[in-house]
């Protein structure tokens, strides 16, 4: 079995620091990643990954369904995301990553609370929106964190190549 491994961060330093500790594993890639911007535009392949897996790098985005809809790009049909992400907000999140510039960028609908967490539910939808099905979880809202499991359609919807008018169906019926 051929195992390929593309390890991602947004930081160089993080990758050096991955290559250091996993380079005993020659199936290993690393490449710098931003999640906010297109995958596809940043080198990688569009439908070439059967599992992609994210921990705690999608909460801190401006935009989460923007970096879903990313991530989506590079998704195989019917392959799994994983998402682990903090979903309920403990006293000590605030203390700890409210000194961080990624805290504060969120611009979607987050802003409004002032909180970059999301709880499971609104997860759920987030994934069913674009284009993932089969969203399943485990861990609770008010758990310290969640393993959110989706796969992408692996059929893609067809679109009708012939107008119809919707007022010749209702009369021929």
């Amino acid at each position: 079995v051929s195992v390929e491994f593309v390890f991602t961060d947004k930081e160089e330093k993080w990758l050096s620091k991955a290559e250091d500790r996993f380079s005993q594993y020659s199936f290993v890639e690393y490449k710098e990643l931003d999640v906010e911007k297109s995958i596809v535009e940043q080198g990688f392949d569009p439908e070439s990954f059967d599992l992609v897996l994210a921990s705690n790098s999608l909460y801190p985005t401006a935009n989460v369904s923007e970096a879903i809809e990313h991530l989506e790009e590079v998704t195989m049909p019917g392959g799994v995301l994983a998402i682990r992400e903090f979903v309920s907000p403990l006293r000590w999140h605030e203390l700890v990553f409210g000194l961080t510039e990624s805290w504060w960028a969120m611009s979607d609908e987050r802003a409004a609370s002032l909180c970059p967490l999301m709880q499971v539910d609104r997860w759920r939808s987030i994934l069913s929106e674009s284009g993932f099905e089969s969203v399943s979880a485990t861990g609770s809202d008010d758990g310290y964190q969640a393993l959110i499991l989706s796969s992408k359609s692996a059929v893609e919807p067809v679109e009708s190549t012939q107008d119809t008018d919707v007022s010749e169906l209702k009369s021929n019926a």
